[in-house]
């Protein structure tokens, strides 16, 4: 009898980028995110090689809840998929990026890699994806973009305020419908609100 394998991927957002959400299709979401086409075609070929069976609505996908670190609520889906195999005595594969070097490692889903239904898939630095992704050179390229878009803060202040400058009206309103008009955003990516905006005018510049 073939095994019966489910499957689990996850990525952390982007908000800076609008990168916020991902539709459950897997198929759907891997033309999205390179990161989940990644770990889509690897586990689809890993799950092939082992004999096993693979259905699409047994590939779960999650994005994490925030851009810089792992959540137990994920966490809790993975092992939530976990009982479900166990109880139809299946496996979930999934990648673990972390390997040696510990790039992109998830706190919460470790402690469940040891679980009986668990395939843990190794990543290999040196692996290429049929695309030409690495995934560590695809990680670090995404760790260069969010240093850099760090680094521009203070620019990007100074082009608000002026953008504000130009602004019909002072009325905290009329500027937010300014700056979302003129496609400018957040510095992580979101569209302004009248919350926000005011939290933007009270911060002092770094320099004062």
């Amino acid at each position: 009898m073939r095994p019966k394998y489910f499957a689990f991927y996850w990525t952390l957002p982007v908000p800076w980028v609008g990168f916020t959400s991902l539709p459950a299709d897997v198929d759907v979401a891997a033309e999205i995110s390179r990161t989940i086409r990644y770990q889509r075609d690897r586990v689809r070929r890993h799950v092939r090689d082992v004999g096993g069976t693979l259905l699409p609505q047994d590939e779960v996908v999650r994005l994490e809840l925030r851009p810089d670190r792992g959540s137990a609520e994920v966490a809790e889906d993975f092992a939530g998929l976990l009982r479900r195999a166990e109880e139809e005595r299946a496996m979930v594969a999934i990648m673990d990026f972390a390997g040696d070097t510990n790039w992109r490692r998830h706190g919460a889903l470790v402690r469940h890699y040891e679980h009986p239904c668990c395939d843990r898939i190794t990543l290999s630095q040196d692996e290429v994806h049929p695309d030409g992704i690495n995934p560590y050179a695809h990680f670090q390229k995404w760790r260069e973009r969010t240093e850099a878009n760090t680094a521009g803060k203070s620019d990007h202040r100074v082009r608000i305020l002026a953008a504000i400058g130009q602004a019909e009206g002072e009325s905290i309103a009329s500027r937010v419908r300014f700056l979302n008009a003129s496609g400018l955003r957040t510095h992580s990516g979101k569209m302004w609100t009248a919350d926000n905006l005011r939290k933007f005018l009270r911060v002092e510049p770094a320099s004062r």
